[in-house]
């Protein structure tokens, strides 16, 4: 029997906005993931509404910014995926909508 802990990741611990306002104001100018701890096992990706991949990371710390390809885009909804986890346990899985709002 190992004496490691067992650190189970719930959607719950992590926040993710429905919005933000990438304006350059230094206020919900980057969308990203948000939790109480580290996760060692991180994707996070956002796409827009024809389906193609804008954003993708797998550093927890790293956001969007609000562009693709370094333009800015058009305020639209936005869809994310994100996959969480710890070194022992199951991934957490999270999907949902986003506006982006200039």
């Amino acid at each position: 029997m190992s004496n490691k802990q067992l650190h189970i990741v719930e959607s719950t611990n992590l926040f993710i906005p429905n919005t933000f306002t990438p304006n350059g104001d230094g206020i919900n100018d980057l969308f990203r993931v948000r939790g109480a701890t580290a996760f060692p096992d991180f994707y996070f990706a956002v796409y827009n509404r024809w389906g193609q991949k804008v954003f993708e990371t797998h550093d927890q710390n790293e956001g969007w910014d609000g562009t693709f390809n370094g333009v800015a885009v058009d305020p639209d909804v936005f869809a994310y995926y994100v996959k969480a986890g710890c070194e022992f346990g199951p991934s957490s899985f999270k999907k949902g909508n986003v506006t982006l709002i200039r």
